[in-house]
């Protein structure tokens, strides 16, 4: 993810941060949920669904050969 996502502030100017990215990932059980996810959630902090800088994110999943 980049800064967009973390640097994002609240309507009381409070940031997204980091460690709530890293308890929304966390409790994550579908790799194809997690960018939506994750955008959601910001733009749910934020109270808005116009982001205050260019944001971007990945959820790369990695399968290990049995």
């Amino acid at each position: 993810y980049s800064d967009g996502m973390y640097a994002q502030r609240s309507p009381t100017s409070e940031q997204f941060g980091q460690q709530r990215i890293i308890d929304l990932l966390s409790k994550s059980d579908a790799v194809d949920k997690d960018v939506s996810g994750l955008f959601d959630a910001v733009q749910r902090f934020a109270c808005t669904d116009m982001l205050a800088d260019d944001a971007t994110a990945a959820s790369v999943e990695v399968i290990r050969p049995t």
